[in-house]
């Protein structure tokens, strides 16, 4: 409930940016599709910067789409559903999936 009372009172302060953290977690579905719907009426008449770790998300508010590794900012180019590749290069999430893989394997 505390999450919707500061959404409410985030939409209703007429701030020119909205700087929103992991804004869709711990929402019921029903008022994520709704503060999604509210984002998509703004947007043009407020800046949005939105930090998400969910893919789906990134995909749906993809303008400008910067990642963090180790401190900086890179601004990422390609089609937003395919960032799991690019996650995966820069992260050498590949060769530790083989590795937990393998563990399982011996089990």
């Amino acid at each position: 409930m505390k999450k919707k009372i500061q959404l409410a009172i985030m939409f209703a302060t007429p701030t020119p940016y909205i700087i929103a953290d992991e804004i869709f977690s711990g929402l019921d579905l029903e008022t994520s599709i709704i503060i999604q719907e509210l984002f998509f009426k703004i947007i043009g008449k407020r800046k949005i910067i939105l930090v998400s770790h969910e893919k789906n998300i990134i995909a749906k508010f993809s303008d400008n789409i910067l990642i963090m590794s180790d401190g900086t900012l890179t601004k990422y180019r390609q089609d937003p559903n395919l960032i799991d590749d690019f996650i995966k290069r820069g992260e050498q999430i590949d060769d530790k999936t083989k590795y937990i893989k393998q563990l399982f394997d011996s089990l």
